[in-house]
């Protein structure tokens, strides 16, 4: 009877951590954060809604990818030293296009890799396929940040 009552706690505390869980957040981490599209639609951009409600605290770039893309894997790298680089400015996520057609979908992306880009008055830009690092720090700059 204790191994039940045991083995019971312990199921209602994982279930009780997974439901918990949120978008992760790369705010003070400066890393890449992997997201569903039921956390974009959460936690970052509500793109049900028209206009869309922007839910982040800070500019956002959503990096659509995915795995078979190689495109995609050279730019993760440029994504991951951008996150480091504006780690408190701008928050980094990556959405695997496979896993999470909807957010692809309401973002229209036809080729990948796609970022969108969230400034906080919540007009949102896009750039298709691999980009250079000064491309995407002069983007990010100038449209996220305002420089």
């Amino acid at each position: 009877m204790k191994k039940i009552f045991i083995s019971i706690l312990i199921m209602l505390s994982a279930v009780a951590a997974i439901s918990a869980q949120e978008v992760p957040s790369p705010y003070v981490s400066g890393e890449v954060a992997p997201v569903t599209d039921k956390q974009v639609t959460e936690y970052i951009i509500d793109y049900m809604k028209t206009p869309a409600e922007v839910k982040t605290d800070l500019p956002a770039v959503l990096d659509l990818w995915a795995p078979w893309c190689g495109p995609c894997r050279r730019l993760s790298p440029i994504i991951d030293e951008l996150a480091k680089e504006y780690a408190g400015r701008v928050a980094f996520y990556k959405v695997n296009v496979d896993d999470n057609q909807k957010t692809a979908m309401a973002f229209h992306a036809q080729s990948i890799p796609m970022l969108v880009f969230i400034p906080a008055d919540g007009k949102l830009g896009a750039i298709q396929g691999l980009q250079s690092k000064e491309t995407l720090t002069k983007i990010i700059d100038e449209y996220l940040l305002g420089k």
